[in-house]
């Protein structure tokens, strides 16, 4: 599987890939499909593996549906972060921005929930 994603994103990746660029151009589709190809088998590998992890415990606290929207809103949310600090030439690949939303619910379930109200 990792084989097939990295020949995968030598062939896919300026089809794929966000930029700027081809955003604004219209290819709106770009902030979702850039977090399915990675740029080698250890990026999609740490990423899958951030992944399992974090939706283990995340998924169950929040919901199928919850999760989807939060992945769905951290898509668009890292597309327009890159927008506003890339060059309109530069590229994006990956699922890290999503991964990086997850690591912020956690922290607000295990740290702010727990420490002040003892809810989690």
């Amino acid at each position: 599987l990792i084989t097939l994603q990295f020949m995968f994103f030598q062939q896919s990746a300026g089809k794929l890939a966000f930029t700027a660029a081809d955003f604004q151009a219209g290819e709106w589709w770009r902030i979702f499909t850039a977090n399915f190809v990675h740029s080698n088998a250890e990026h999609f590998l740490y990423n899958f593996i951030a992944l399992a992890i974090l939706g283990y415990f995340l998924e169950p606290r929040i919901g199928s549906l919850h999760m989807l929207l939060l992945t769905a809103f951290s898509m668009c949310v890292e597309a327009w972060a890159w927008m506003q600090t890339a060059s309109p030439d530069s590229s994006v690949v990956g699922f890290s921005g999503t991964l990086y939303a997850y690591y912020v619910i956690l922290a607000y379930f295990f740290i702010l929930l727990d420490r002040f109200w003892g809810t989690v």
